[in-house]
């Protein structure tokens, strides 16, 4: 699989826009995760990531990814390790 992002690969793109979930938000969610709250906050932060992660949203693009209608854990994209040598993997504020 060739995972090489192009600058203009953004060209035409939308961010996918959830409900608007802060990081603040997110943060705290963290702190009382447990085993039945653990899917339902994944998926907020794949969703905060895929808005708010530049390169993760590019490559979510790539791949065709349709945030908007995952709706398991299971179905979540990895980012390739390799992007953490060749790419600044920066989300928001946090």
């Amino acid at each position: 699989m060739n995972c090489l992002i192009l600058q203009n690969d953004l060209d035409g793109f939308e961010a996918y826009t959830p409900k608007m979930i802060t990081s603040a938000q997110l943060k705290a969610s963290v702190l009382t995760v447990n085993s039945e709250n653990f899917d339902a906050l994944a998926l907020d932060i794949f969703r905060f990531q895929a808005q708010n992660n530049i390169t993760y949203a590019k490559y979510l693009k790539n791949l065709q990814v349709d945030v908007s209608t995952l709706q398991s854990i299971q179905d979540i994209p990895f980012l390739p390790i390799e992007f953490f040598k060749t790419q600044s993997i920066l989300t928001g504020d946090i």
